[in-house]
């Protein structure tokens, strides 16, 4: 698994969840929250080093018969090495432009585990260059076919010592 999250244009076959939303309208929301992404900057392929950008949390709300449901979207993946996730979040670097095409637009990346500079939310824990690490953690997941709410949360400012 490389996605939690592209739209029907993306990699449906590498990903947890498919979404009807259009990654333009969620650039545009995360500007208007003055979330400015990774700034241009890349994100660097050694996965020791920072993501570029805004620290996010991420929920996913859905309903189980009658019950209202949420959880973590980290909780619906694991290590292949079984290795807990850690607990870095996940950064909005907010994807990028290239030859007049925005390119989580064009590829339909909105959330990676691997390192992608077209997604526009990227893992930012160790193993983001392996793209055979990650798989799902089908406990507690939704049904297939069901509907459900991304909740993206924008986290605060943390200072390194």
């Amino acid at each position: 698994m490389e996605y939690l999250v592209v739209t029907g244009k993306g990699k449906t076959h590498e990903s947890l969840l498919v979404t009807s939303a259009e990654p333009f309208h969620l650039q545009v929301a995360m500007l208007l929250l003055n979330c400015k992404g990774s700034d241009g900057r890349l994100i660097p392929e050694n996965d020791t080093k920072p993501v570029p950008g805004e620290r996010v949390a991420i929920e996913l709300h859905w309903k189980d018969g009658e019950d209202q449901m949420r959880a973590t979207i980290e909780k619906f993946v694991q290590r292949v090495d079984k290795k807990p996730m850690g607990d870095e979040p996940f950064v909005f670097n907010g994807s990028r432009m290239f030859e007049g095409s925005f390119l989580a637009q064009r590829d339909g990346s909105i959330v990676s585990l691997i390192t992608d500079n077209a997604a526009q939310f990227n893992n930012a824990r160790q193993g983001r260059a392996n793209d055979d690490l990650w798989r799902p953690q089908p406990k507690g997941l939704p049904a297939l076919d069901s509907n459900g709410t991304l909740v993206i949360r924008v986290l605060p400012n943390v200072k390194k010592k």
